[in-house]
């Protein structure tokens, strides 16, 4: 595959503004449903993120770890505020879209990870993140959230994500350079940033661990 790898050297601070001048996708809400099992036999539902998320996605963060915290923030984040949650939760599946990933314990629906991105300045670039609660990391459930981000973010014009992670990241770093082989690593002191083809991305992360179901289809 030809790459345009100009585009990894010239991420300028002000390509990182959020992206308000592209237009809002004129379709319905997608609905978008991934269904699998963890090789330890877990279920895992991974979908959009609703405004309805809003009490489930203060758990989760409440239940991080403080070194999962950091590590995702890049400093020592207290409680999710109500801004926070309007901001992660109140999105437009266009130029900002999240997905949740979801398991039912004692007949109770709890997430367990959470994927984003942003549009920048640039249409074709957007920030990412995501995470996986302490307990559920090490299943591969950061790397089905960024399977499905990059295959949204692709269907929606996204040609590359662009992340800021610690150095220290390593389990981060290690799973976003096994989707892109070829992923630019900028380093600076403690920090780093990253430059990931989301077509290489949507190609290269592995498939669901287990037989699933995929539906993309309009809501009822």
């Amino acid at each position: 595959m030809n790459r345009d790898n100009s585009i990894f050297y010239n991420v300028q601070p002000e390509v990182r503004e959020t992206n308000t001048k592209v237009a809002i996708s004129n379709h319905p809400v997608p609905y978008y449903l991934q269904e699998m099992h963890t090789l330890d036999g877990m279920k895992v539902t991974i979908r959009l993120i609703t405004c309805n998320d809003k009490n489930q996605l203060r758990e989760f963060h409440a239940h991080l770890s403080e070194e999962t915290r950091y590590l995702r923030y890049q400093y020592f984040k207290g409680d999710l505020t109500e801004s926070d949650l309007d901001t992660f939760c109140h999105v437009d599946y266009f130029n900002a879209l999240g997905l949740v990933a979801e398991a039912e314990k004692d007949g109770q629906k709890n997430i367990i990870g959470v994927g984003r991105y942003v549009r920048l300045n640039d249409p074709q670039i957007a920030e990412m993140a995501f995470v996986v609660q302490d307990s559920e990391q090490r299943k591969g459930i950061g790397t089905q959230l960024l399977r499905h981000l990059s295959i949204l973010a692709w269907e929606r014009g996204i040609r590359y994500f662009i992340g800021e992670l610690l150095r220290e990241n390593g389990r981060m770093i290690n799973i976003l350079r096994k989707s892109d082989p070829e992923m630019n690593q900028l380093t600076e002191g403690s920090g780093c940033t990253i430059t990931l083809n989301v077509e290489d991305a949507k190609e290269n992360t592995p498939a669901a661990w287990n037989a699933s179901t995929c539906f993309i289809k309009p809501p009822v």
